[in-house]
């Protein structure tokens, strides 16, 4: 899925105010979350993602990291950006269990195919 694949779905299915930038912004944050908290912590990352610094907004076409299916993640995690910032605590809350079941179904997927990086503590849950 590319930037503008899931900004596109997002808005098509919760329309917002919400600029590019700003969602690219947040998509930045997802990945950095799977750069961390997930690639790093296996002994086969390749050290491919050392210096990322998020995504430009003029480059919609970037692949995100995730791939499908599971890249659900970020269709979630935007979702719940816009529940959060509008204020609307219920919709947030909905959103965030969604985001939060596709980020650990795609952790313990990755970690299930990868060994962990001895030494380092695996919580997946």
């Amino acid at each position: 899925m590319t930037i503008k694949e899931c900004i596109d779905e997002v808005d098509s299915v919760k329309p917002n105010q919400y600029s590019i930038p700003e969602k690219v912004r947040w998509l930045s944050f997802v990945d950095g979350l799977v750069i961390n908290e997930v690639l790093k912590m296996h002994e086969d990352y390749d050290s491919k993602y050392d210096e990322f610094a998020g995504y430009d907004a003029d480059k919609l076409g970037t692949k995100l990291i995730v791939e499908a299916p599971y890249d659900s993640l970020y269709v979630a995690y935007l979702k719940m950006k816009i529940d959060e910032e509008n204020g609307e605590t219920a919709k947030y809350n909905n959103s965030a269990t969604m985001f939060n079941s596709y980020m650990t179904v795609y952790k313990r997927y990755y970690h299930n195919r990868h060994l962990p990086v001895s030494g380092k503590g695996m919580k997946i849950f």
